[in-house]
């Protein structure tokens, strides 16, 4: 039986709304379209592309695009775990270390924010460039109940006001078992959002053997995410396969972690896989029709995988 979730914010609890969510849109007016490409060969990470390598489709039709940097286009990363009874003790522990890494990665100009879930979706705070003040959230994390991951990404897709890019990095070690929202609900405001999502889980037995250098690790972070197959339901757990699903709607990915004490590394190997993003923006047509638009990207005459949000919303005027 679902519990009713309480939204707990800035230390006033709230009860959660059971409504079917309204997704977040792009205005009818679409200014620009930004589009978070990652780029690599063999699992490595691709540097040095310009805008003319990238030749990008709005429903078919090729637009001209071009790069922004990072500090033109500051991050607003949200950190969502999951603080159920199941990652108490030393799991716990690795996850705080492992988000204060992930901190550290992050550019100065970028902010942070923390929100966990289980019983309840517990927001810390507003969106803070003070990465120290969310490495303190993170220390006072609690554990205990059940896992509404469902409800919990909602919420960090949803809640912050800033208007920089939200990227969501969401750890779970189960499946859902509290949510009153759905995969497919989620999934629509995720793909209707502007943010980018990566999800981590436990995978026992999936990543790199050996203990790695922390000069290696991010590379070996890139490999490890791409050792679960694409589409493998035969070989993963439906839980992770629709997180892995829509994480990939926003051009994020699902990065497994083969135990607790490799999570740190794993948390490393997003923030410097942030580091190498590719930006594009571009102006669709003027007046744009309401509803989905479908972008498609890829490279002009050079080899590599690219990662990329499949498309944008236009809101109803």
């Amino acid at each position: 039986m679902k519990t009713r979730l309480a939204l707990v914010l800035s230390c006033a609890p709230a009860v959660a709304s059971a409504q079917t969510p309204q997704p977040p849109v792009f205005g009818a007016r679409v200014e620009s379209v930004y589009v978070d490409a990652f780029v690599t060969k063999d699992g490595l990470a691709v540097r040095g592309l310009t805008a003319s390598d990238f030749e990008l489709k709005d429903e078919g039709v090729v637009q001209e695009v071009e790069l922004v940097t990072s500090d033109q286009l500051p991050l607003v990363a949200v950190l969502a775990f999951d603080a159920s009874g199941s990652v108490a003790g030393p799991k716990l522990a690795a996850l705080q270390a492992a988000g204060g890494a992930f901190l550290d990665g992050l550019k100065p100009q970028d902010q942070a924010a923390l929100l966990t879930f289980n019983e309840e979706v517990r927001w810390a705070g507003d969106p803070t460039a003070d990465k120290q003040r969310v490495k303190l959230a993170l220390g006072s994390i609690q554990s205990r109940g059940g896992t509404a991951v469902m409800d919990g990404l909602y919420t960090a897709v949803t809640l912050p006001t800033s208007k920089a890019r939200s990227l969501i990095v969401l750890f779970s070690d189960g499946e859902d078992n509290l949510s009153w929202l759905d995969d497919k609900q989620v999934k629509a405001v995720v793909e209707r959002s502007n943010a980018l999502v990566h999800v981590v889980g436990i995978v026992p037995g999936v990543g790199p053997g050996p203990e790695l250098s922390a000069t290696a690790a991010p590379q070996a972070g890139l490999r490890q995410a791409q050792a679960v197959p694409q589409g493998a339901s035969n070989v993963e757990p439906i839980h992770n396969r629709t997180l892995r699903q829509i994480a990939e709607a926003t051009g994020g990915r699902f990065w497994p972690s083969a135990s607790p004490d490799r999570l740190r590394e794993t948390f490393a190997a997003i923030a410097e896989a942030m580091s190498h993003r590719y930006v594009l923006r571009f102006e669709p047509p003027s007046g744009r029709k309401p509803g989905w638009h479908r972008l498609e990207l890829k490279l002009r005459g050079k080899p590599g995988r690219i990662e990329a949000r499949r498309g944008y919303w236009v809101g109803a005027r």
